[in-house]
């Protein structure tokens, strides 16, 4: 009120001094004689009277204003903002139309209900937190998690203020929220690219229909030979007239045949092996795509390779002398030398089965790697599991049968 009537006030002496100026100069000007000195001063004085009549009228029209303007802010501010009041309990008091759409409640699900029935779990020790600050007339700002009407949780950035009645008492809070669950979701899709773009994998994103590539990381780009976004017009078909990957295409067609989400296999592309693990993303309402992942395991092969050769190499080396000490040792227990001494020929007949044993083992390392290189050829027969058993008998074998409990297959 205070300030009103200093309004009014100063508006009456500037709306009287200003009329009684103006009139006074110009009626000087257009009267002479008696009349041009009367007439001026008469004006001026009426003029002056009627300013605080009149005052209030100009004081009234500029507050209409201002209270317009302030309904015009409130209206954006209420169809943008999402708005609701607690009172001093935590139970909600109102809420705006935003605050509905947003989480999807009628305005009876929460009127009258605790605040905390919005919040997860983790979030309640905050929010008592927050309720003692308002308490103390502290104002808050952060982000919070909100649980929609169906379970779904988003995203607000809010402003919790508290509000006092004309006493001072504190009466409660008034919150503004903003949704920033779109912008956190992007924030984490440009979060989650820029880490797929420094992997050393390379990473392809494939449309599942059309096949036309969405994204490459540096790997890629470097491995094809593609810079900036000269990808995008590219389709995998395109790309396996470049750099061959053919196998990779067909895996892609494999798997939407198929009807499964993932895949797995080895391809050659560009002179070097890879391990192409394909992953079918189905998210939304959005067009499925491949996630390509190449990872490069030819220095991997190489090694597998050099240490194959290597044992190969070994074993042999081992097998011919020891089947040299197998076969001297096989004279002498023959007599080739001449009769042994009971205890000599005992001994030698322990080396002699020891060196048999070395032999076949040697033997079972070089099968196993041909196994792993695909060299070695099966000649599968049929054969009586009696006659193997007597055969393996009789090599001095133990066998040991493994038994399955439970019903036959």
């Amino acid at each position: 009120m205070s300030s009103f009537i200093f309004n009014k006030r100063t508006a009456s002496f500037f709306l009287g001094s200003t009329a009684a100026a103006s009139w006074y100069a110009a009626t000087s000007a257009l009267f002479s004689g008696p009349t041009g000195e009367l007439a001026p001063v008469v004006g001026a004085i009426v003029l002056a009277g009627a300013a605080p009549l009149l005052a209030p009228l100009v004081v009234r029209s500029k507050t209409r204003d201002e209270n317009l303007m302030m309904a015009q802010k409130l209206q954006a501010f209420d169809s943008h903002a999402i708005v609701n009041i607690v009172d001093t309990k935590g139970h909600l008091e109102d809420v705006n139309d935003r605050f509905i759409e947003l989480t999807g409640y009628t305005r009876e699900q929460l009127i009258g209900q605790p605040v905390s029935m919005l919040y997860v779990e983790e979030f309640k020790e905050l929010a008592a937190q927050i309720h003692e600050g308002l308490m103390r007339g502290e104002t808050w700002q952060g982000e919070t998690p909100l649980r929609c009407a169906d379970g779904r949780m988003i995203y607000t950035q809010i402003t919790v203020m508290p509000m006092f009645d004309a006493k001072g008492s504190w009466t409660g809070s008034i919150s503004a929220r903003t949704d920033v669950t779109r912008a956190n979701e992007l924030r984490a899709e440009r979060d989650t690219a820029e880490t797929l773009y420094h992997l050393r994998d390379d990473i392809w994103i494939v449309d599942a229909e059309t096949h036309a590539i969405s994204y490459m990381n540096r790997s890629a780009m470097r491995r094809t030979k593609l810079t900036g976004k000269a990808y995008i017009d590219l389709t995998l078909e395109d790309l396996s007239h470049k750099t061959d990957c053919t196998a990779v295409l067909d895996a892609c067609r494999a798997l939407t045949a198929s009807g499964e989400t993932m895949s797995q296999c080895e391809a050659e592309l560009l002179g070097r092996h890879f391990q192409v693990t394909i992953k079918l993303l189905s998210i939304g309402r959005a067009p499925a795509r491949f996630l390509i992942m190449l990872h490069d395991i030819t220095d991997i092969i190489n090694e597998e390779r050099t240490k194959s050769e290597f044992i190969s190499m070994v074993s042999h080396e081992l097998r011919s002398p020891l089947t040299s000490i197998k076969g001297s040792m096989g004279l002498l227990l023959s007599r080739a030398a001449g009769e042994l001494p009971s205890k000599a020929r005992a001994l030698l007949e322990i080396s002699h089965r020891n060196a048999d044993r070395l032999v076949l083992i040697i033997n079972d390392i070089l099968d196993l790697e041909k196994i792993s290189n695909g060299r070695l050829e099966f000649n599968l027969q049929q054969t009586s599991v009696d006659e193997l058993l007597r055969e393996t008998e009789m090599n001095g074998r133990p066998v040991r049968l493994l038994t399955r409990r439970g019903p036959p297959v």
